[in-house]
């Protein structure tokens, strides 16, 4: 709450001292109703203003509802998408297995403990 819309900032050092380095900022969603418009939260259209980097920052939303087509092969209501890279429950699934990450171990209350323990909270 009062994060302005921004749920996580990732950037990546260009091994100089620098400015101008590619960033991503990301907004978190549960809604499978409003997430067209939660997707516009950590937009440069939203937060430039605010945030001022020298160039747009790429956005993305993470969602874990699936948003697969029934047929699993398109986006589920893409039309309504903004220009957020969109991390849906497919993705994350994924990406996951791709870094063999056990996804029974991050459900442990532990591994959650840990989380928040870290967290800006």
């Amino acid at each position: 709450r009062g994060d302005g819309g921004l749920d996580l900032v990732a950037w990546h050092p260009m091994s100089d001292d620098r400015n101008l380095v590619p960033m991503a900022f990301a907004q978190c969603g549960c809604t499978a109703e409003e997430f067209g418009m939660k997707m516009l939260e950590a937009s440069p259209s939203k937060l430039a203003l605010h945030l001022k980097v020298g160039y747009e920052w790429a956005s993305y939303y993470f969602m874990p509802q699936s948003m697969l087509t029934n047929d699993g092969k398109d986006w589920l209501k893409y039309s309504d998408f903004a220009r957020a890279i969109v991390v849906d429950r497919f993705r994350i699934i994924k990406i996951a297995k791709q870094y063999e990450i056990n996804v029974r171990e991050i459900m442990k209350s532990e591994t959650i403990h840990e989380a928040l323990e870290t967290s800006f909270y």
